[in-house]
């Protein structure tokens, strides 16, 4: 019976996953499975809402993805049009996506101290619309 129930959870998972996140990003169902696919720690790109977005291991932008993009864990009510949004470990930059995307007038600030990962970070969001009020920094704080 349990694994059973595990199965259709699996099942369930994959394709509520699937869908709802990567679809209603612009992530292609082809690019969905490659990516469930890929080995870890393995730098890679996809493209999100037609944007090429690179990312440095599959299983931490699975997670990210599911994080923030699903269950929408930074999502607020900003108390003003131009919130101020510091994000510290920006990663690889899909926080500053959903900030970009959903509170398109913020300045956002973001800390990530990986030399590589930074570099990601800039090429994402160098490549992102609306990045003007996005100010990057490779450092600890």
């Amino acid at each position: 019976m349990v694994k059973i129930l595990k199965k259709i959870l699996k099942k369930l998972h994959s394709k509520i996953f699937s869908k709802k996140t990567f679809l209603s990003n612009g992530i292609s169902l082809h690019d969905t499975n490659r990516i469930k696919k890929m080995r870890r720690f393995e730098t890679n790109e996809v493209k999100l809402d037609g944007v090429p977005f690179k990312f440095s291991d599959s299983g931490g932008f699975i997670h990210s993805v599911e994080e923030i993009i699903v269950d929408k864990i930074y999502d607020f009510k900003p108390d003003n049009e131009k919130p101020l949004i510091i994000d510290c470990g920006s990663s690889f930059g899909l926080s500053i996506y959903f900030f970009l995307k959903n509170f398109p007038n913020s300045k956002i600030i973001g800390f990530e101290a990986d030399n590589k990962i930074f570099d990601l970070l800039k090429t994402n969001v160098d490549g992102f619309k609306n990045n003007t009020n996005v100010e990057l920094h490779n450092k600890y704080i």
